[in-house]
C-alpha cells in the first residue's frame, strides 16, 4: 500500500513537472513567424485572444495550449488593461512578448497628408480614398459636416482646413480628422492675424487674410517669394488696381477649367474673376500653409506692381506696365525655346 502510494506520489509530481515543462516550452513558442498586425475590437476578453492565436505543432492538444496562453494572459493582464487597437506584433514573438505588445497601447498609426495649395474636395477626395477610416454612410455632406464641426451653413468650407500630416489609428472616424484640420487651421490663422504688421495691411479681418493667403498659396511655391507677392497684391489693393490673378479666374471655372487659360476666360465674369471684379474674392481658392498665413499679413515693403513666372520656377517682379510686358515677352520667349 505504501508502495502504492509512493508511485501515486512519483507520477502526480512527473505529471506537474513535465506540464510545467511542455508550459514553459509553450510560452517559449514563436506565434508569429513574421512581422504581422493584430487587431483587438473593443471588448476583447483574454480567453478570445487566446483562441485565435494558440500554436501548433507541439504535440499538445488545442484546448491545452489555449488554456495556457489564457492563463498566462490573464496574469499578465491583471495589473494592466488590453488596449483596443491595431498593434505591430514582431517576427518571432512568443506569448509574453505578444501580452506585452498588446498591453503597451501601442497602436499602429497612419498618416494622412494634406498638401498645402489642394483645394478643400481634393482633400475631402483623398479622406473618402483611405480604408482603414470610418466614414459616414452617407458620405462627407457638407451639411452634416456643418453640423459636427459648428460651422456656418451660408460659409464656404474653403480654405478653413490647415494643410499638414495628420496621424490617425485604425477605425478612427474620418470626421475627426477633419475636426482636427479645422481647429489647426483657425489656430494657425489666430497666430499669424495676432502678428500682423500694423501699417500697410489693406485686409481688415482674418478671413481676408485667409483669402489672400490662399492666393498667395497658388501663385508661388518659392518661399522666398511669398512676402513680396504679397506686397503687390497689398499695392494693387490700395490703389484701387484689379489683383488680375489667374489663380482665383481658374478656380472661378471649376470643372469647366481643362487645363488651358485663355483669354475668353479671362473676360467671363465669375465671383472669382479678378480680373472682371475689384478686391479678393468671396472666398479663399485653396488650404494655405503657415508661410502664405504670414506672408498674408506680413507683406514685403516694395514698389512693385506686376510679376510674371521668370521660367525657372520663380517670378520677375516689375514697378511699371512696361516693364512687365518686357517681362512677359522674355518669359514666353523662354516657353518658346523649350517648345
Amino acid at each position: 500500500m505504501r508502495r502504492l502510494l509512493y508511485l501515486l506520489s512519483l507520477s502526480a509530481v512527473l505529471s506537474c513537472a513535465t506540464g510545467a515543462y511542455y508550459a514553459q516550452n509553450l510560452l517559449n513558442q514563436t506565434l508569429f513567424n513574421e512581422e504581422s498586425s493584430y487587431v483587438i475590437k473593443p471588448g476583447t476578453s483574454v480567453k478570445q485572444i487566446a483562441s485565435r492565436i494558440s500554436p501548433s505543432g507541439l504535440g499538445l492538444v488545442s484546448s491545452f495550449n489555449q488554456i495556457i496562453v489564457e492563463v498566462y494572459g490573464r496574469w499578465a493582464t491583471r495589473n494592466d488593461a488590453i488596449k483596443a487597437g491595431e498593434f505591430m506584433i514582431a517576427e518571432g514573438a512568443n506569448t509574453k512578448i505578444f501580452f506585452e505588445t498588446l498591453i503597451s497601447g501601442k497602436v499602429i498609426e497612419y498618416t494622412m497628408t494634406i498638401p498645402e495649395g489642394w483645394t478643400f474636395q481634393e482633400m475631402l477626395d483623398k479622406l473618402a480614398s483611405l480604408e482603414r477610416i470610418t466614414h459616414p454612410s452617407d458620405g462627407y455632406q457638407l451639411g452634416n459636416l456643418a453640423n459636427s464641426l459648428g460651422i456656418e451653413t451660408d460659409t464656404p468650407f474653403e480654405g478653413l482646413f490647415f494643410p499638414d500630416t495628420y496621424s490617425y489609428t485604425d477605425g478612427v472616424v474620418g470626421m475627426e480628422i477633419l475636426r482636427q484640420a479645422y481647429k489647426t487651421m483657425e489656430t494657425q490663422l489666430a497666430d499669424s492675424w495676432a502678428g500682423r504688421a500694423s501699417s500697410a495691411l489693406q485686409i481688415k479681418t482674418p478671413y481676408e487674410a485667409l483669402i489672400l493667403a490662399s492666393i498667395i498659396e497658388k501663385e508661388t511655391g518659392v518661399d522666398g517669394e511669398r512676402g513680396k507677392i504679397s506686397g503687390v497684391f497689398h499695392n494693387r489693393l490700395r490703389i484701387g488696381m484689379m489683383l488680375q490673378t489667374d489663380p482665383t479666374v481658374i478656380y472661378g471655372l471649376g470643372e469647366r477649367f481643362d487645363g488651358n487659360l485663355r483669354r475668353v476666360d479671362l473676360e467671363t465674369d465669375t465671383p472669382y474673376n479678378t480680373y472682371t471684379r475689384y478686391g479678393l474674392p468671396p472666398s479663399p481658392i485653396a488650404l494655405p500653409g503657415r508661410l502664405s498665413l504670414d506672408a498674408a499679413v506680413n507683406p514685403e515693403t516694395t514698389s512693385a506692381l506686376y510679376f510674371v513666372a521668370d521660367g525657372q520656377g520663380g517670378h520677375t517682379f516689375s514697378d511699371t506696365l512696361e516693364q512687365h510686358n518686357q517681362a512677359v515677352a522674355e518669359y514666353l520667349r523662354i516657353l518658346r525655346r523649350a517648345g
